[in-house]
């Protein structure tokens, strides 16, 4: 019986073998590569946006819960709780805009705003962003006729 090394076959079947074996390779190559920065990626950036959106949560859970716990407990008078509550006034912040406050709380389900605090410029500067920020922003959805 005759070896197929023997009657040169063996060479060119190697050798198309080995240029079948080298396509696939760039072939997977390429998939690999559009799989990592394509879907990959997409994937990565989904999971990332959903253990953000997660931990948003978990952080708005926490205040609403410190908010209550600071309103049914009783503020110890060298303390406050900072909660957003319609202002009256308080602070230079205009009448009805919602904002953080220093509140304090009685324990028995009534609060105040703690008046009295020195603002320096810098307290005072950034009180005005924000306030300018939120009447901006109460401004553009009374224009959209939703208050």
């Amino acid at each position: 019986m005759l070896d197929m090394a023997d009657r040169g076959i063996v060479g060119p079947s190697v050798s198309l073998v080995n240029r079948r074996n080298i396509a696939m390779l760039r072939l997977n190559q390429t998939r690999f590569k559009a799989i990592v920065e394509g879907d990959l990626m997409m994937w990565s950036r989904q999971l990332s946006n959903r253990l953000m959106t997660t931990d948003r949560v978990v952080s708005m859970a926490n205040a609403a819960i410190d908010t209550v716990v600071s309103l049914v407990n009783m503020t110890p008078a060298d303390d406050c709780a900072s909660v957003g509550v319609t202002s009256i006034g308080e602070y230079g912040v205009p009448q009805g805009l919602t904002f953080g406050l220093p509140i304090l709380a009685d324990g028995e389900g009534s609060w105040s705003v703690k008046e009295g605090f020195a603002l320096d410029d810098f307290a005072n500067e950034r009180i005005k962003i924000t306030t300018d920020e939120l009447l901006s922003e109460r401004d553009e959805v009374r224009s959209l006729g939703l208050i």
